[in-house]
């Protein structure tokens, strides 16, 4: 797992990894922010390459993610 870049705005922050799955690459956008509307902490996640993983692959893509949490 590589930190690729970190980028800071009020109240949001992201964390760009790049992870080497079975010689594909895949990018993990992970981004911590304050809901303007709720209020409340949140994350979201924007993976690019997913639709070319297999299931084996998804399920090691999946277990990274639960181990940012």
């Amino acid at each position: 797992m590589i930190i690729k870049k970190q980028e800071t705005e009020f109240l949001r922050n992201t964390k760009t990894y790049t992870l080497e799955i079975n010689d594909k690459e895949v990018e993990v956008k992970k981004t911590w922010y304050i809901d303007d509307i709720t209020n409340e902490y949140d994350v979201d996640y924007e993976i690019q390459n997913e639709d070319e993983l297999t299931d084996e692959e998804q399920d090691e893509l999946n277990d990274f993610i639960n181990g940012l949490e």
